[in-house]
């Protein structure tokens, strides 16, 4: 029996719950969950300016190596992509040693234009600097030079209040006012810590 268009119990003639399934409620969507990152990445970043100290020990064609500090200053560039930022600046490196292979590069000091990125999409926590300069040893013979850096970065996000840093430094330099005949490699260790902006946008 229907009534109204709902069916009927036969013997209590109570209506019948309708067989129509009733939709199962939606699932709320679960907020995602943003990764940590560590480079200057965001649309937005609160500061211009980045500061680097990394001391390393290097090695070069001498028996012995040297100790040096670097200290870095630089500033945020502006970015075609939100995850390629790079900063620009000025490095100066006190060295102590004979990585230098002359008597007179015992004490060394250095000057280079350096570019520096941390992170990126692709690999949050990777440092990279890159520059070129000159050295003046004691008796301020010149030495044109190249070096880079390959690290990681080692820290809590958001980025840039205070990351540390380590990895591996290369560097090639001609010693002009010794009338060196070919470039000299160096290579070293660094391990230390860098500031610089955090961001604030995806």
């Amino acid at each position: 029996m229907v009534q109204g268009g709902a069916p009927l119990d036969p013997e209590t003639g109570a209506p019948l719950p309708s067989a129509t399934p009733r939709p199962a409620p939606s699932a709320s969507p679960q907020p995602r969950r943003e990764p940590q990152r560590y480079g200057w990445g965001g649309r937005e970043l609160n500061g211009r300016v980045a500061f680097s100290v990394l001391p390393a020990v290097t090695f070069g064609i001498s028996y012995a190596p040297s100790q040096e500090l670097p200290l870095y200053l630089g500033f945020v560039l502006p970015a075609s992509r939100p995850d390629r930022r790079w900063t620009l600046g000025y490095q100066v490196t006190g060295s102590a040693g004979l990585a230098d292979r002359f008597h007179d590069g015992r004490l060394t000091h250095r000057h280079h234009l350096m570019a520096t990125r941390v992170g990126g999409d692709a690999a949050p926590r990777r440092y990279l600097s890159i520059g070129a300069g000159a050295a003046f040893l004691l008796d301020l013979s010149p030495v044109v030079e190249v070096e880079a850096r390959f690290g990681f970065a080692f820290g809590r996000a958001p980025v840039g209040r205070l990351l540390g840093l380590f990895g591996l430094m290369t560097r090639v330099g001609w010693s002009v006012g010794k009338g060196e005949l070919a470039p000299m490699p160096q290579f070293g260790l660094f391990l230390g810590c860098l500031m610089g902006p955090t961001r604030r946008g995806r």
